[in-house]
Parts: C-alpha cells; sequence; structure tokens
C-alpha cells in the first residue's frame, strides 16, 4: 500500500467513465454521414464547439439541441436529440457510492466533471450524489471544462488546497496529462472497480473484505 495517501487532502471525481454509466457515446453514429463508428462520434463530441459552449454554461438546452444537430447533420430533430441526451447518461455503477462512502471522512471528497444543465439534476438526484460529497465542481457552473488548465486551476484555488494534495481519477487520458502537467496527482481509471484499484493502491482506503 502506498504512503500517498499522508499527503492527500482531497480526493476528486470526474463522472462519466468513473463513477456514471454512460452507456455509449452521446448520438448514434447512423445519424450522421460524418460518424461510421462509436469512435468517430466521441471524436466528433469531443470537437463539438457547440458542446463546449453548452457544457461551460454559454449557451440554452434549446440552442445547444439546435447548433448540435446542425454541427453533427444529425438526422433527428432538435427536440428529439435533447431528450435523447438528457437520458443519456445510464446510471451509477454498481457499488460506486459504497466505495466513495469507504473514503474516510477526514478526506475531503469532490466531484470535477465536464457535464451540463441537461445532465446536473439528474445527476444529483436520480443518481444522489447530493449528498455523499463536499464541493461540486460543473463545468457549466464554472465556466471552464476539461481539459483545459482554466478549470483544475479553479477547482485547487476554490478548495484552497495546491494540487499535490489532491487524488484526481479520470476516465480521459487528456485530463489526467492536464492534471498531472499542474501538480496534480492523477490516475486514468474507467468504471467502478478501477476507481476502487486506485484509491487502495494509493492508501486512500482498505481493501474490501468478503
Amino acid at each position: 500500500m502506498s504512503d500517498l495517501s499522508s499527503k492527500i487532502q482531497v480526493v476528486l471525481f470526474d463522472l462519466g467513465g468513473v463513477l456514471v454509466d454512460l452507456g455509449g457515446p452521446p448520438f448514434k453514429h447512423e445519424w450522421s454521414p460524418l460518424t461510421n463508428s462509436d469512435m468517430d462520434v466521441w471524436q466528433a463530441s469531443a470537437n463539438s464547439k457547440a458542446l463546449h459552449q453548452y457544457e461551460t454554461g454559454k449557451i440554452r438546452c434549446e440552442d445547444f439541441a439546435r447548433q448540435f444537430v446542425e454541427e453533427q447533420q444529425l438526422n433527428v430533430t432538435p427536440e428529439f436529440y435533447l431528450e435523447y441526451f438528457t437520458h443519456w447518461p445510464k446510471g451509477l455503477f454498481p457499488g460506486a457510492l459504497d466505495v466513495v462512502r469507504r473514503i474516510p471522512e477526514h478526506f475531503i471528497r469532490a466531484i470535477y466533471s465536464n457535464t451540463s444543465a441537461a445532465h446536473w439534476p439528474r445527476l444529483m438526484k436520480e443518481m444522489q450524489l447530493d449528498k455523499d460529497f463536499d464541493h461540486y465542481f460543473a463545468s457549466f457552473q464554472i465556466g471552464h471544462m476539461k481539459p483545459g488548465e482554466e478549470g483544475f486551476v479553479q477547482v485547487a484555488e476554490k478548495l484552497n488546497i495546491s494540487p499535490e494534495k489532491i487524488f484526481f481519477m479520470d476516465d480521459n487520458i487528456a485530463n489526467i496529462d492536464t492534471a498531472l502537467s499542474l501538480g496534480f496527482n492523477a490516475v486514468h481509471t474507467k468504471g467502478i472497480e478501477e476507481v476502487e484499484t486506485a484509491l487502495v493502491n494509493a492508501g486512500i482506503i482498505a481493501p474490501a473484505t468478503n
């Protein structure tokens, strides 16, 4: 077990792909002539100006849907797509909150997620993520999103804790690279089993006992 935990004060989670099962990309590749696979959809979404503006709180839900459908040349209406997008995340990975609750109380628990006004109510209420964390950093609320440096800097400043005392987990390697470059302790994790392993290896939680 690592002695890293003696230096760590904050455990910072991404949501999608870490605690939350997205169930696939944000639209079906068959809906667009620009995409031939799920990988294409992920790449198109990562490069989307409309999605970036939406997830940094610069445009409304309806404007996002209209602009995104046009941008990606989707063969669905903006109204249909907004409904699909809103219900895109499936829910928490089984056991996700159990792992979070195993983190000792002297650690600060926080979330930093690229997310939107469409998803936040579902994440907080339907998935019950509103009770087990001390701080929440949603990209659409803070005006910055990963992998940009500004959001990470703001998170550390708001927490008033230096990056090397923050243990961050994310399923996107670009986000991990940015965090590492800024001095965060960061681990690439996909799914709750890898999250649990990372926390155990860091000495933050004890291994589960059957």
